[in-house]
């Protein structure tokens, strides 16, 4: 149902399998025979992908890497945070996922949303803007926008002006809340809400109730183009959004030797059916977290391999324990993992949080 999100499942993939490739040719884990199994998670129940983290835990997996929605990634953290099975996401964002207490052994090689609010406000600081309002989702994620936000206003001296939630997204709940921002006399407004299908839905009532046209500032919180130009039917209809502006995470690094690396292989390999515009995959491809994917996959490899030359007992004891479902990973916790690592998405440093 969203492009972008089935775009970043499906580079996400090929991204882990390229990184696979060069882990074994690269001798990392020369001694070690890896395996990367795909499982499914639910995004419409939890309960179901929770039971799925179960199912990875009985057939004895060393590291995960996922989920992309962030609900998700909670519900299947916090079985593997139980079994210190280290965890890595390129996509999740939640600010809820910096509290170990109840995730210790997750990181991530994406920004959480606390960084996107604070860009945010910090652009609207850069264009001069005064006053803003806020359209956030009353959830976790939107609640932790929102207080960002705030807290970064202040800090520029700008008055969120209106700030206005979703209860629901009924087509009534929508119309409601754009009513009382239209009435506001706010005209920057940015739309705190992650989920594509969320964010169409709303910018679309605006449209017929002629809030994006000219005087009118929306910012969304990230790149949902490819949604608007598949749905749109005549270029007319994609017009309606110009001016639109989005945040999107820092992907292209050219210039960065790892970076490259991967950006040549990458216009090598097929185009998978799956990707929505063959024909933007040597140009955009890899802005759909590709390059944090790989990096996830380089880092859980490397820190296993940290791990094995620094086992109690030696290499071979803990070869052993790997092989026997025996393996003591307590220790690989998320500064574990800062090895002065430097991938296509960057260089990696993990805190306590």
């Amino acid at each position: 149902e969203d492009p972008a999100l089935k775009d970043m499942i499906v580079t996400s993939e090929v991204a882990i399998q390229l990184a696979a490739d060069s882990i074994r040719k690269s001798n990392i884990l020369s001694d070690v025979e890896l395996n990367f199994t795909r499982y499914y998670s639910d995004e419409k129940n939890p309960g179901k992908t929770s039971l799925t983290a179960v199912k990875m835990v009985q057939d004895n997996v060393n590291a995960v890497i996922g989920d992309m929605i962030s609900t998700m990634t909670e519900a299947i953290a916090s079985v593997t945070g139980v079994k210190q099975i280290p965890q890595c996401s390129c996509a999740s964002a939640s600010y809820s996922l910096t509290d170990k207490s109840i995730y210790p052994y997750f990181f991530r090689t994406v920004g959480s949303v606390s960084l996107y609010g604070e860009s945010l406000v910090d652009w609207v600081d850069s264009m001069g803007w005064g006053m803003f309002a806020i359209i956030y989702t009353n959830d976790a994620v939107g609640q932790q926008v929102l207080n960002t936000m705030k807290q970064q206003a202040n800090k520029h001296k700008i008055q969120a002006m209106t700030n206005i939630p979703l209860y629901s997204l009924t087509d009534e709940e929508i119309e409601e809340s754009l009513s009382l921002l239209e009435s506001s006399g706010s005209r920057i407004v940015i739309l705190a809400d992650s989920t594509t299908s969320d964010q169409v839905a709303i910018l679309n009532k605006a449209r017929h109730m002629g809030l994006l046209t000219k005087g009118w500032v929306w910012i969304v919180t990230n790149d949902i183009s490819p949604v608007l130009q598949e749905n749109a039917k005549t270029p007319e209809d994609l017009a309606v959004y110009d001016g639109l502006m989005f945040i999107s995470g820092l992907w292209d690094l050219t210039g960065e030797p790892s970076y490259d690396s991967l950006n040549q292989i990458w216009k090598d390999q097929r185009v998978p059916e799956e990707f929505s515009d063959a024909r933007e995959w040597n140009t955009t491809g890899l802005s759909y977290n590709a390059p944090q994917a790989y990096a996830c996959a380089e880092l859980l490899a490397l820190g296993l391999n940290h791990a094995l030359d620094t086992y109690p007992g030696g290499r071979s004891v803990g070869l052993s324990d790997l092989g026997k479902g025996t393996f003591n990973s307590s220790r690989m916790t998320p500064e574990f993992y800062n090895l002065n690592y430097t991938g296509p998405a960057g260089l990696m440093n993990f805190s306590d949080t």
